[in-house]
């Protein structure tokens, strides 16, 4: 990896780490909350978008993953 890229790869990889943490606590069925023009959204419902919504956040995961292989930083999971 080039020095100049390690500031920004640091930036990626923070964001990556709080988006892995977030993931898992809507993943876990907590943290999650839905509002339709300020009104707040019945379980039931936000259970059953809560799959998507997960699945957008390990979509965005992934991106940020390939951001930072793209920078050629390499790490362990």
């Amino acid at each position: 990896m080039k020095v100049h890229n390690i500031a920004n790869a640091h930036y990626i990889l923070n964001e990556l780490k709080e988006l892995e943490r977030l993931t898992d606590l809507v993943e876990g069925g907590q943290g999650l909350q839905v509002t339709i023009q300020s009104h707040y959204q019945k379980e039931e419902f936000v259970a059953k978008v809560r799959p998507s919504v997960v699945q957008a956040m390990k979509e965005q995961q992934e991106e940020l993953k390939q951001k930072l292989k793209d920078l050629g930083a390499e790490w362990e999971e």
